[in-house]
């Protein structure tokens, strides 16, 4: 088995402050021989417990790192406590471990471990200044179901440089986007996991896109705010009450554009039943009636189940912003935009892109038929666009459909067989699954665009940075 990610031969040493070693944890070969997906064997994340004195922990894999190996416990949780000492196992997991939070007051440790071919998260409580006691599971959920998200722990700098829980007596806090159908609405939660209470602190404003940048004290907290036509700025919330105090007044010097411009979240539904949705942005001049050339911008994401794959994930309460080499400059053209239009592959994790380009093509099919239904889109004017995995994306559709008057493929990669060992999600070699690798590489199918460019649809890519042309000369 060969490894993607190749790593060079290393030695992890804990030294005094003269710079003197003091001990050696691990020492480690070149790592050519990691398994696609999985990890080297011996120690591996090293660190410090933030709340124990010259206490280590480390996590080390009991499959060989080989996340096919049928194996249970797969992971093992190590920890040191006196650097002249012997480590100890302090826990195992079923599946491959996350990693560890460390509450502040000595005892709560968090430890998440996830499921591989369900993408299925566990978190556990550990007991640091007990270890001989038995891990507790806090929950356990689909890490793709944005709807169902608790939120991410908040942490902060202790002030002896290390990091750990934000913790106030047996309450930790948990910061999280708040997705739901009808947008994002971000949220802080306390939450106490030893008898599983939670209350909410303070959650984004109707409307508005807010976030959580930190804890100011233990009374306010600082958030970003922003609306579609009013540019992000800094405030100041009292947790008790609600009171906001503006901190910042950035300006925009193109906010007099994004003030007209309309925006809506659109969900619409694929062929076989799978929710979709996206940001359709219309044009300053826009009217009613109004048939508009439009981009699609997206990137494929993998979902091992459709209830996950059809949650929505934008958030039109977002401001406007024209910056770089931002699509959205395009609406200041005449051109509509469908942006973060969803494009789900749905499948077994080994398994999803047999069904890639189909699922692509359907995906693609919706968007369209979604934008002419509404009257927003000239049928013989819509174009496809994407970065990297996007780009990929791009050129497939412009060679297996008649769907796009022209494409915009940037900074992609089109022949798979150059990637032999895996890409993207995909953790089959090419040897493995060739096929696959030849059905989803646009680079051997180029030459489907001249077949199908006619006076009424003819197909057009361009490629950025790209090392070949999909046009046949």
């Amino acid at each position: 088995m060969c490894s993607s990610d190749l790593a060079f031969p290393q030695r992890q040493e804990v030294w005094d402050r003269q710079g003197q070693p003091v001990r050696v944890l691990h020492e480690s070969g070149l790592q050519e021989n990691v398994p696609i997906g999985g990890v080297p064997v011996g120690p591996r994340n090293i660190d410090w417990g933030p709340v124990l004195p010259h206490a280590l922990t480390w996590i080390e894999a009991l499959d060989g790192g080989d996340p096919n190996a049928k194996v249970t416990p797969r992971d093992r949780v190590m920890l040191l406590t006196e650097l002249d000492g012997l480590p100890t196992a302090w826990a195992v997991t079923d599946h491959r471990t996350q990693g560890l939070s460390f509450g502040q007051d000595g005892q709560l440790t968090l430890l998440g471990e996830m499921q591989r071919e369900t993408r299925r998260q566990r978190v556990l409580a550990l007991e640091l200044k007990d270890p001989s006691r038995p891990a507790r599971v806090l929950y356990e959920r689909s890490m793709q179901d944005v709807y169902g998200d608790p939120g991410t722990p908040v942490r902060e700098v202790r002030a002896d440089g290390l990091v750990a829980l934000r913790q106030r007596g047996a309450q930790i806090f948990l910061s999280g986007q708040g997705a739901s159908k009808d947008g994002s609405r971000p949220f802080l939660d306390a939450w106490d996991p030893g008898s599983g209470q939670k209350q909410r602190l303070w959650q984004c404003a109707e409307g508005r896109m807010e976030a959580l940048v930190g804890f100011l004290d233990d009374e306010r907290i600082l958030i970003r705010s922003e609306s579609p036509t009013e540019p992000p700025n800094l405030y100041e919330v009292a947790l008790a009450g609600g009171a906001k105090k503006q901190i910042t007044n950035f300006r925009d010097p193109a906010q007099e554009y994004a003030a007209k411009i309309r925006k809506e979240l659109i969900r619409y539904t694929r062929q076989d039943g799978v929710a979709l949705s996206g940001t359709l942005y219309l044009p300053p001049e826009h009217k009613d009636g109004d048939r508009h050339p439009v981009l699609i911008w997206a990137y494929p994401q993998e979902f091992t189940q459709a209830s996950d794959a059809g949650q929505v994930r934008g958030a039109p309460t977002r401001y406007t912003r024209f910056a770089g080499i931002s699509h959205l400059w395009l609406l200041l053209h005449g051109y509509a935009v469908l942006d973060d239009a969803a494009m789900p592959i749905v499948g077994q994790v080994r398994t999803a892109n047999d069904t890639y380009v189909e699922q692509l093509v359907g995906n693609a099919e919706a968007a369209v038929r979604m934008l002419i239904d509404r009257g927003v889109a000239d049928p013989k004017r819509i174009a496809v666009a994407g970065h990297s995995y996007g780009a990929f994306m791009t050129a497939n559709l412009l060679v297996h459909t008649k769907l796009f008057a022209a494409g915009i493929a940037r900074s992609g990669a089109y022949n798979r067989t150059l990637t032999p060992f895996g890409f993207q999600n995909e953790e089959r070699t090419y040897w493995e699954a060739p096929a696959v690798y030849q059905a989803m590489s646009p680079f051997a199918h180029a030459d489907q665009l001249d077949r199908k460019s006619t006076r009424q649809n003819s197909s057009h890519l361009v490629i950025s940075y790209a090392v070949f042309c999909l046009k046949k000369k």
